[in-house]
């Protein structure tokens, strides 16, 4: 949920973008969610709240930029410049890097906080744009999903635990014959990827 969830009500308020019923609505489907749902997540579900709307509005009462990230290439070296658990942590992508300006993606800016934890963390001036959630997380799970997380989707898509096994006790060889698309192939190369990344890397003469 945003940082300051009262003060981002209120300026939807402001702007005519929801109405007090709308929130009320919002607040019980909230309710009905168990939790799950944030209240701005909420107002989206019902209709009531275009995103996009939203993200102008906040980028104008910060004085921010907002950047749409589907389709959008971030460089390989701005992406390692950020250690997966921080980004995961902080719900947070690195976008662009200039001197020693970090240019993050995030969703609320109202949350302050994150910056100044960022820049301490990252020991270096770090800058925000406003994107969409849905877009942060997508690349979140992308680039920044630790092993354990990218399996467990993994054996999501393939139907769950069951059909992992069925795979793995018909045989590598099995699952070879099928070519390199093979479930089996691809656990298995994701798990020794992940591995790699971990090595410690020789210095430069």
């Amino acid at each position: 949920m945003p940082e300051n969830t009262d003060y981002l009500l209120e300026l939807l308020t402001e702007y005519g973008m929801v109405t007090e019923e709308q929130i009320e609505e919002g607040w019980k489907k909230v309710g009905d969610s168990g939790g799950k749902l944030d209240i701005i997540e909420a107002l989206k579900e019902l209709g009531h709240l275009d995103e996009y709307e939203m993200m102008a509005m906040l980028a104008q009462q910060y004085g921010l930029e907002t950047l749409d990230l589907s389709g959008y290439q971030i460089p390989v070296e701005v992406l390692e410049s950020m250690p997966k658990e921080i980004a995961q942590q902080y719900k947070v992508v690195p976008v662009m890097r200039h001197d020693d300006v970090l240019t993050v993606a995030m969703s609320d800016p109202t949350d302050m906080e994150t910056l100044d934890s960022l820049r301490y963390v990252l020991k270096c001036d770090v800058e925000a744009v406003i994107s969409p959630k849905e877009q942060i997380q997508k690349l979140l799970d992308l680039h920044f999903a630790s092993l354990t997380q990218t399996v467990d989707s993994f054996i999501s898509e393939m139907g769950g635990e069951g059909e992992i096994e069925t795979a793995m006790l018909s045989g590598l060889d099995g699952a070879v014959e099928q070519g390199d698309d093979a479930p089996i192939i691809k656990l298995v190369a994701l798990i020794i990827s992940e591995a790699f990344k971990t090595l410690p890397r020789p210095l430069p003469d």
